[in-house]
């Protein structure tokens, strides 16, 4: 039997749709990476000093279109992603009516938190804990380890904010040599993380998807038999 109940939903169409946004981003995260390494090759051969507005004006060009690509792969992987996080919070409160008596952790709010100054950096991380939790034994939560690899995805989504910010800031400021070869090496770095975030990140959403299927499945078969025999 399949998952019936509209308000519950299969997550894993939803869930291979965000997998498949975000190696988009990440393809292309992987070029701006090349693009890096290819500027700092040109940058160092250019001697000690100021930057020549030619050879600055030429690596930026290129560098400012990569990156107007990426953010709107981006733009697209967040919606998939958001829309993932809405789905398998809203079948979580299907499957356990004690997660909804906190207003907080409506499906509305999990994609929500992700946008509050300071809360963003903590609540997102326990709402999607709690939804592990609640796939795996719906009636024992409380009992269900969370796996490390849910705080690792949190921790490279923080070093990959923190890195933008810095390295960003950098590299619109540089005048020298020495300013956008560090902010190259800090975007580098950067692209590194995000190919880890990407690939933990993939693995929480196919394998919590697959387990809240089945639970959604086993939770749809259990109340159809008890209904059919109170009738």
């Amino acid at each position: 039997m399949g998952v019936t109940n509209p308000k519950r939903r299969d997550p894993t169409t939803a869930g291979g749709i965000a997998v498949g946004a975000i190696w988009l981003w990440t393809v292309l995260v992987m070029l701006d990476g090349i693009g890096r390494i290819i500027e700092i090759c040109a940058v160092s051969g250019l001697g000690k000093g100021a930057i020549p507005r030619w050879a600055f004006t030429q690596v930026a060009a290129l560098s400012s279109a990569l990156q107007a690509l990426t953010a709107v792969a981006f733009a697209l992987a967040a919606l998939a992603v958001l829309r993932w996080v809405y789905v398998t919070n809203r079948n979580a409160h299907a499957l356990d009516d004690r997660f909804s008596t906190a207003p907080q952790t409506s499906p509305a709010w999990a994609v929500g938190w992700f946008f509050v100054p300071v809360a963003g950096l903590i609540k997102p991380l326990g709402l999607i804990s709690e939804t592990w939790r609640i796939s795996v034994a719906p009636k024992a939560a409380a009992l269900v380890e969370v796996p490390a690899m849910l705080r690792w995805w949190w921790g490279l989504w923080l070093a990959n904010g923190v890195l933008s910010l810095v390295g960003l800031r950098q590299y619109i400021g540089a005048t020298l040599q020495h300013d956008l070869l560090t902010a190259d090496m800090l975007l580098l770095v950067k692209v590194a993380v995000d190919i880890a975030l990407s690939a933990v990140f993939s693995v929480i959403i196919l394998q919590l998807s697959a387990l809240q299927r089945v639970a959604l499945i086993y939770h749809s078969n259990t109340g159809s038999r008890r209904w059919g025999r109170r009738s």
